[in-house]
C-alpha cells in the first residue's frame, strides 16, 4: 500500500527521487533519533523524516508494526519505538538501494534499530520493560530473531 501511494504521488506530478543530500540528512537524523529517542531534537527529526518519507518515491518503508509483536503486546510499545521500526528500515534502504522494501533484511534492520533505541531508553530509565521487546531481545540473544521477524512479517503480508 505504501509503495502504491508513493508511486501514485510521483505519477501525479509529485516530487522526484530523494537527493544525495536528503539521504545523508535522513541518515544523520535517524542515528540521532535512535541514540536519544525522547529528546526534543529527536521529535523534530522524526517530524522531518515522516514528512520526507511521505514525499519521496524511492525510499519506501512498511508502516506495519507486526514484526515487533501483536495485540496487547504491541500496544505496550511506545510510539517512538514503533516509529523507529520504520526509520531503521529507511536507513537500511538508503544504505542498500538494491534491497526490496518489505523483505526480511529490511524488516530486520528496522527491528534491530528499534531494539538499540529500546536499550538506550532502558539504560536511561526513561521507559519501562516492554514484554514484546524483551521477547525480541531474548530471541536476538538466542540467535532466533530472524526467524521470529520472518514469521511475523509473513503474517503482515
Amino acid at each position: 500500500v505504501a509503495l502504491l501511494a508513493a508511486a501514485g504521488a510521483w505519477a501525479q506530478g509529485g516530487r522526484g527521487p530523494s537527493t544525495a543530500e536528503e539521504r545523508a540528512k535522513a541518515l544523520r537524523l535517524i542515528d540521532q533519533v535512535e541514540a536519544d529517542p525522547m529528546s526534543f531534537e529527536s521529535r523534530e527529526a522524526r517530524e522531518w523524516l515522516v514528512n520526507w518519507l511521505g514525499e519521496v518515491p524511492d525510499v519506501v518503508v512498511s508502516y506495519c508494526s507486526t514484526p515487533l509483536g501483536a495485540g496487547k503486546d504491541l500496544d505496550e510499545v511506545p510510539a517512538e519505538l514503533k516509529m523507529q521500526l520504520q526509520l531503521g528500515q529507511a536507513a537500511y534502504l538508503i544504505g542498500h538501494p538494491e534491497a526490496r522494501p518489505g523483505s526480511l533484511e529490511v524488516f530486520m534492520a528496522g527491528v534491530e534499530s528499534t531494539l538499540r533505541s529500546y536499550d538506550r531508553l532502558r539504560k536511561a530509565g526513561t521507559v519501562w520493560k516492554v514484554s514484546a521487546l524483551e521477547d525480541l531481545k531474548k530471541d536476538q540473544a538466542d540467535g532466533k530473531l530472524a526467524g521470529t521477524v520472518e514469521k511475523r512479517a509473513k503474517k503482515a503480508a
